[in-house]
């Protein structure tokens, strides 16, 4: 499970507008959708904040199939949507195991973003279970 933060989104309102920032999100939705594979959930959590459930993934392949996503953000031609627009985003991962219900799974993705975003936004965090290697 990962959650996604488009970093600074209020910024991207109160700058360029509502508008801009709904195209924002729909661009950033776009790029989730053309990049998950068939079988994985894209959903909006609420403002601009993601979850995507990788089905049925290793950890080390949810966080690089994050860091794609990231990349991707980054790299997308936000100018077309508005001059001087950059759009960045975080993303925290967490792993599920049998012994985790959904609430604790979101928790732990949320831990793993708000870590991101201390990091400096613009990256990927992984939670880790203590005895799970990083």
């Amino acid at each position: 499970m990962a959650v996604c933060d488009v970093d600074h989104f209020k910024s991207v309102n109160d700058r360029f507008g509502h508008a801009v920032g709904d195209a924002v999100l729909t661009a950033t939705a776009d790029i989730f959708r053309d990049r998950v594979r068939g079988g994985d959930l894209i959903a909006r959590m609420g403002g601009e904040e993601f979850l995507i459930v990788f089905a049925h993934a290793s950890p080390e392949w949810a966080s690089d199939a994050c860091e794609r996503l990231r990349s991707a953000v980054q790299g997308h031609d936000w100018q077309r949507i508005a001059a001087g627009l950059q759009v960045t985003i975080s993303i925290g991962v967490c792993v599920a195991t049998p012994r985790i219900d959904m609430a604790e799974l979101l928790g732990r993705a949320d831990a793993a973003l708000y870590e991101a975003k201390r990091s400096g936004r613009n990256c990927v965090r992984r939670f880790v279970s203590p005895g799970e290697a990083g």
